[in-house]
């Protein structure tokens, strides 16, 4: 806006209308009324639109900023990528932490993603971790990720898994209670498979557990 001077000994008779000066005749200049989103200049002889808003084409009114904008001193500005406008759009912050954005604007992040560091851009979760709202957490033991990294899955009765990845439990051992690792078959127990089976009568493990062969 531009700022009226008065020359010593004469009254400032400069009107201004939403910080525009629109005339100079000799008038009386009281405060102003300003209409929503406005306030008075520092000159009380007119308006100024707050932040986040920016004069309508005929400086009449006030206007928001458009989406992705922010507003100071009645100038709307694009928010930088990785943020978005605040509520009040007077100033930008960054995406959350499920959510990527450019120009401005933050979009929620698809299943199997998340946000990276700077907030621009979505990507896929790290081994052992699935997202299914732009978040992702670590797979559970005795889990693994699904297919599109949206889910964890419960491993197969034969396998066991930190979380990484579920894995067939080698000849002779089996899954512990929590999947989370392969022991071996208990006492008179054999198998392959990630299973392990009780010998029958007059049987007994092999040396590996197996399988059961005849007692001596």
């Amino acid at each position: 806006a531009n700022a009226a001077k008065a020359i010593v000994g004469e009254t400032p008779v400069l009107l201004y209308s939403w910080g525009e000066l629109v005339d100079s005749r000799e008038i009386t200049v009281g405060d102003a009324s300003c209409t929503a989103n406005s306030e008075l200049n520092a000159l009380r002889s007119g308006c100024l639109c707050v932040d986040g808003y920016h004069p309508s084409d005929d400086l009449q009114s006030c206007q928001a900023c458009p989406a992705g904008h922010y507003g100071v001193d009645e100038v709307c500005h694009r928010c930088v990528d990785g943020k978005e406008p605040t509520v009040s759009q007077d100033a930008c912050q960054p995406c959350a932490a499920d959510s990527a954005g450019r120009d401005g604007v933050c979009t929620l992040c698809e299943s199997g993603k998340t946000a990276s560091a700077d907030r621009t851009t979505c990507v896929s979760c790290s081994p052992g971790y699935a997202s299914a709202n732009g978040i992702c957490e670590a797979c559970d033991v005795g889990t693994e990720p699904g297919h599109e990294l949206s889910e964890c899955l419960p491993c197969a009765s034969t396998h066991a898994s930190t979380g990484l990845l579920c894995t067939l439990c080698g000849p002779g051992t089996r899954p512990n209670e929590a999947q989370s690792d392969c022991i071996p078959c208990p006492p008179a127990y054999a198998g392959t498979g990630g299973a392990c089976a009780v010998c029958g009568d007059g049987e007994a493990p092999n040396s590996h557990s197996t399988a059961c062969q005849p007692c001596p």
